[in-house]
Order: structure tokens, then C-alpha cells, then sequence
């Protein structure tokens, strides 16, 4: 290749690549730089990492966003059951209320009327008996 660049290795460096790789090493081929991490400038790798970084950074920042909105929204929700429920609790002992209202009321018609018919039949009995004496 035209573009091709070799770089060779010092003993230094081939010791750590044995050591890492366990295959003997003595030079370094480069066509092209391309999207290879390993081949690619210290530069290129320091701006990815700062782009990763930044959406990393992002990324974070939205969902700490989404969870501080959606601490609100619960709440809401928690303080409308809250109030349904009390609505439900305070339609259920007004609904006692009239219960009992109209039981004391039948009660009271029930009591009206047997005072009414014992009074009749009272009267009756009176006019029977005067009738015959």
C-alpha cells in the first residue's frame, strides 16, 4: 500500500505486547486509521471519550428529569385517592345518616299509627258500652 506506515518496536514495547498478546511482535502496520480505536491517533480517542462522556452525561441528566417530574405526578395521584377516598368514606356515613333517618321516621309512623288504632278501638268500645247501657 501506498499509505502504509511501519512502525518498529522497541524491546520495551515488545515485552508488553508478549506479555498482553503472548505473540512476538516486532513492527506495527498502519494503512489507515479508519475507525480502529487501537490505530487511531491519541486525539481521535480523547474526543470520542469526551462525546461519550457528554452523552453519558446527557443521558444521565434526562432521566434524573423524568424521575423529578414524575415525583410530582405520584404525588398527585397519591392525594387524589387520598380525596376519593374520603369522598367514598363521607358518602357512605351520609348515606347511614339517611339510613337511620328514615328508620326512626318508619319508627315514629309505626308508633303514630298504633297510638292511632288503639285510640280507635278505645272510642269503640266506649260507644259499645254506652250503647248498651
Amino acid at each position: 500500500m501506498a499509505n502504509e506506515v511501519r512502525i518498529k518496536l522497541t524491546a520495551e514495547q515488545k515485552a508488553k505486547i508478549k506479555s498482553a498478546t503472548g505473540k512476538v511482535v516486532n513492527e506495527i502496520r498502519v494503512g489507515s486509521l479508519g475507525s480502529n480505536l487501537a490505530v487511531t491517533s491519541a486525539t481521535s480517542v480523547s474526543a470520542r471519550a469526551q462525546i461519550a462522556s457528554a452523552r453519558t452525561a446527557r443521558a444521565v441528566t434526562e432521566t434524573s428529569a423524568r424521575a423529578a417530574r414524575a415525583i410530582p405526578a405520584r404525588a398527585a395521584v397519591t392525594e387524589a385517592s387520598a380525596r376519593t377516598a374520603r369522598a367514598v368514606t363521607e358518602a357512605t356515613a351520609r348515606t347511614a345518616r339517611t339510613a337511620r333517618a328514615v328508620t326512626e321516621a318508619s319508627a315514629r309512623t309505626a308508633r303514630a299509627t298504633t297510638a292511632r288504632t288503639a285510640r280507635a278501638v278505645a272510642n269503640r268500645a266506649m260507644r259499645s258500652s254506652d250503647e248498651q247501657g
